[in-house]
């Protein structure tokens, strides 16, 4: 017999014709086995260099691009930002009475602005010397 014969077998289904003809595999080798596990240990050093190597690349990019990285962190996150925003505001806008309200509280504290620190020289001064102060600590000048 060849090695066609051997591998190849005829179903008989009784009252009907041949059906098909299926061919047998060969059996498992240990060649198989042992390619198996080089895959897999394979797999393990691919996934060492991950864990160990992309970390350190990824810290040297950043060191390297650190403020066009930040600002485009700050771009990403302002993004939500504003739509969140927006959408407030286009529910306070619906809400009845809420944004007449609110009108009416910003105006008031305008009037009240106006009033304590504008319309007087005086008042203006003391504006003028607590915004000065204000410069000084933000930019690190002792006033």
């Amino acid at each position: 017999m060849s090695v066609e014969e051997q591998n190849t077998e005829v179903l008989d289904l009784p009252g009907e014709a041949p059906v098909t003809t299926l061919t047998k595999l060969p059996p498992a080798t240990s060649t198989q086995v042992g390619t198996d596990e080089n895959q897999w240990q394979r797999v393990g050093e691919r996934l060492a260099w991950l864990t160990s190597d992309v970390p350190r690349q990824i810290a040297n990019f950043l060191d390297r691009y650190q403020t066009p990285v930040k600002g485009l962190g700050i771009i990403a996150l302002s993004i939500p930002f504003v739509v969140f925003t927006a959408a407030l505001l286009r529910v306070i806008a619906v809400v009845p009475l809420l944004a007449p309200t609110l009108e009416l509280v910003g105006f008031g504290y305008s009037a009240w602005f106006v009033y304590r620190y504008l319309l007087f020289a005086d008042r203006r001064q003391e504006l003028g010397t607590e915004l000065d102060q204000i410069k000084g600590r933000v930019w690190g000048q002792d006033s």
